[in-house]
């Protein structure tokens, strides 16, 4: 397992993150928006779009439902709210593969988000 499905499951265990019907009322505290590479769900495309509405930065995992779902011990997992700043920003640098700070917070309710 890398570094960023470890990552997911230590936010997972402290309660940094959010899943499934969890995601709807939690969106406007989120941070980061993590999607699956292989989601394509009709409620998975209507919470994107709510996402976008609310200026939430979105992330495209490199792993399917499958292997993030059982980051966190879960079956599949196809959205993934990361309602921590500095956890976000450690995933995006990850993902991005960015050493500076990544694109996705630079503008954006996330740069601006909750600090938890």
């Amino acid at each position: 397992m890398d570094k960023v499905l470890g990552f997911l499951g230590l936010l997972y265990r402290g309660n940094r993150l959010v899943v499934g019907s969890k995601i709807e009322p939690a969106i406007k505290r989120g941070c980061l928006l993590l999607k699956a590479s292989d989601a394509e769900s009709g409620e998975t495309m209507r919470l994107l779009k709510k996402a976008k509405t609310q200026s939430l930065p979105v992330l495209e995992l490199p792993y399917g439902k499958e292997e993030a779902g059982h980051a966190l011990g879960l079956e599949a997992c196809s959205l993934i709210l990361i309602l921590d700043k500095k956890a976000a920003l450690r995933l995006g640098k990850e993902i991005q593969g960015e050493e500076k700070q990544p694109s996705f917070l630079k503008e954006g309710r996330a740069a601006a988000g909750p600090d938890q």
